[in-house]
């Protein structure tokens, strides 16, 4: 142990003999930022649930708009997963996503937008869960940035939206 400091709470004298036994209650506290190293990798999965959108003829397409808003010192990449309601990740829809989230700072935190373009392959598919995978990778202008508690990633304004509507035939309905 090197560095120690004493402190006492008391202002009175205190002697201490070198020859005998002492029982003294230590508390420390240790104060150590979080920073990112050139290695640095970041990855992590949020998950939107309980979507429960039906894609079928009704409904081919879907966007999901949202922004990210980024107090990180890292560049993240954004991917997306259908998951459908048994928890199975699903291959029926073609999605396309656009945007990166740039990073930020405790004092100026970065706004990304992120759009999610769902397309149906042609199955019937009801999503349940949209997951995003985001991943980073530090470069050398974020190395050795320390963090604090206050920042992080949040989502904001989540929309989504039937790009061409919503068409229904009534032609095939007849009254008798």
């Amino acid at each position: 142990v090197e560095y120690v400091s004493v402190r006492s709470e008391s202002d009175d004298y205190v002697t201490f003999n070198l020859d005998g036994e002492y029982k003294m209650a230590i508390g420390y506290e240790m104060n150590v930022p979080l920073s990112f190293d050139q290695d640095a990798l970041v990855s992590f999965a949020y998950d939107i649930e309980n979507l429960d959108i039906v894609f079928d003829g009704l409904v081919p397409s879907a966007q999901l708009c949202l922004d990210m808003v980024n107090s990180i010192p890292l560049d993240f990449k954004v991917n997306a997963e259908c998951i459908d309601s048994e928890g199975n990740i699903s291959n029926v829809m073609q999605l396309t996503v656009e945007g990166e989230i740039l990073a930020g700072s405790h004092q100026s935190a970065t706004t990304n937008s992120i759009r999610i373009s769902l397309a149906n392959k042609g199955d019937i598919f009801e999503l349940h869960t949209l997951r995003l995978s985001l991943a980073a990778a530090a470069s050398d202008e974020h190395v050795g940035i320390s963090l604090n508690e206050n920042q992080g990633l949040e989502i904001k304004n989540i929309t989504m939206s039937i790009p061409d509507g919503v068409t229904i035939d009534f032609a095939g309905a007849s009254e008798e």
